[in-house]
């Protein structure tokens, strides 16, 4: 099977650890969130999100003073308290977390884009609904899989040589972590992409630990003009675009017989890999 042609129904398996879809704005103030809860709640209860909670994090801001490029001074650093309102699904598998800077939902396992893109819809227009003065800073569209290998030659049998890669300058070389990274744009999206190897242990029972190499993924496609994210988010064809370049890096990143295995509707059985369900 070629990577050219591979479909995205075609995979039986995945080793996806976290999907992140999250936008961040400007315009509500501390009092809308009330109301905005509100709405959010009754909409959330109906598609079977059952607990609640709330949780404050330190968010750090940049405070850079008019005068800070002429002293050639660093920025101030500012830690700011945000008081974020956590719904979780109950399933367990996603939540909606929200504030008055953010609205976010995050999927631990994998669930089909458009089943939680139209949850994360539907609370944002609950948000434009609710302030007059909104303004989208930032969306964006990240995704995290790893699995682990048995033995870093077997790293390349199943990922590309490309982005996964280690030196080989001495004989005997234990390799302890390698990570490449990239930062580019297509067209209007921007991309950040990591490839990791980290060597470490598992247990693979209660007497016996084994030597591997996690493997990582980590991609993520985001938009910050305020225009094209309005434009975008109000445009299925565009967010399922999104989602399917990401799927694109995604298996350029995988062996040919890696994607076959992922592709296979039979049981996931392989002894060189760990993690893939």
């Amino acid at each position: 099977m070629k990577i050219e042609t591979v479909e995205r129904k075609s995979f039986k398996h995945n080793f996806l650890n976290r999907t992140i879809m999250r936008v961040d704005f400007v315009g509500p103030f501390s009092q809308d969130m009330e109301s905005i809860l509100h709405d959010t709640r009754n909409y959330l209860i109906d598609n079977q999100f059952k607990d609640y909670e709330e949780r404050i994090e330190n968010h750090v801001g940049l405070r850079i003073d008019e005068n800070d490029l002429i002293k050639e001074s660093l920025p101030i650093n500012t830690l700011e308290q945000r008081k974020i309102s956590s719904f979780k699904h109950e399933n367990e598998i996603y939540s909606v977390d929200m504030c008055k800077d953010f609205l976010g939902i995050v999927v631990n396992k994998y669930m089909p884009f458009e089943e939680y893109s139209k949850i994360f819809l539907n609370v944002l227009n609950i948000y434009k609904t609710k302030v007059d003065l909104f303004n989208l800073k930032r969306f964006g569209i990240r995704k995290t899989n790893f699995c682990f290998i048995k033995g870093k030659e077997n790293i390349n049998k199943y990922f590309s040589n490309n982005y996964f890669n280690t030196c080989d300058f001495f004989g005997d070389i234990k390799t302890l972590a390698s990570e490449k990274k990239e930062v580019f744009s297509v067209s209007d999206y921007k991309i950040n992409l990591l490839c990791n190897i980290e060597n470490g242990t598992i247990k693979e029972d209660e007497s016996t630990e084994i030597d591997v190499y996690k493997v990582s993924i980590d991609s993520d496609i985001y938009l910050d003009n305020t225009d094209i994210i309005e434009k975008t988010i109000s445009d299925t064809n565009k967010l399922l675009e999104m989602n399917e370049m990401l799927f694109n890096i995604y298996t350029n990143l995988l062996s040919n017989e890696f994607i076959k295995l992922l592709t296979d509707s039979n049981d996931f059985l392989n002894e060189d890999i760990i993690g893939v369900i």
